[in-house]
């Protein structure tokens, strides 16, 4: 039988690239909104919408460690999983940046 790691590496690969797109395209979108529209609705959003992102792409992110740690021969992709989760961590703490210097927090 072969291990977890080993069989769904593909869908992990995809997996992650989705997650790490999805979340840098709407991420980027309610950052928009908010500095084109100027509503505090969108801090809102963007409030809510971080949340769920971080939840989401934490679950990945462990998921994926845990197919580094017991896969020998997809060690490597799983690896480049976890820097293409991680992409958006700077990203998302410049636009809390640009937000908390706008609103003047």
């Amino acid at each position: 039988m072969k291990k977890f790691a080993e069989t769904y590496y593909q869908d992990m690969k995809i997996g992650c690239q989705y997650c790490a797109i999805f979340s840098f395209s709407l991420g980027t979108l309610i950052f928009l909104l908010y500095l084109f529209s100027d509503n505090n609705g969108a801090i809102i959003l963007g409030l809510y919408y971080t949340f769920f992102a971080i939840a989401l792409n934490s679950i990945l992110f462990t998921i994926t460690t845990f197919c580094v740690i017991f896969s020998d021969k997809y060690r490597k992709i799983y690896i480049q999983n976890l820097g293409i989760l991680l992409i958006n961590v700077p990203i998302a703490l410049c636009y809390f940046y640009v937000v908390i210097e706008e609103i003047n927090f």
